[in-house]
């Protein structure tokens, strides 16, 4: 039986690949791994061991913690790759 916090990272993986605008095989490159593996990690019928679960992230430019859907962990949200911060100045 699948846990929810397998589901949710399962949902997370994709969500977050696809907000940045990669590819299955973007991803999987950036891994060293096949596409189907990433597939299997984004439907929950695999999950990627530590390790790699962080190499993850890094290519995927978040934290572990987003990919749990732990935003509030003391970390802004990840911002999509080539967002702009900006800031205003009270003057």
């Amino acid at each position: 039986m699948k846990r929810q916090g397998d589901a949710d990272l399962a949902r997370n993986i994709s969500t977050i690949r696809q907000q940045r605008g990669l590819s299955l095989a973007d991803v999987a490159h950036g891994l060293g791994v096949k596409k189907s593996t990433i597939w299997h990690y984004e439907h929950g019928t695999s999950r990627p061991p530590g390790p790699r679960l962080r190499r993850l992230a890094s290519v995927l430019s978040c934290s572990v913690a987003d990919l749990f859907g732990e935003q509030g962990a003391g970390r802004e949200p990840a911002r999509p790759r080539g967002a702009i911060l900006v800031e205003t100045l009270d003057c």
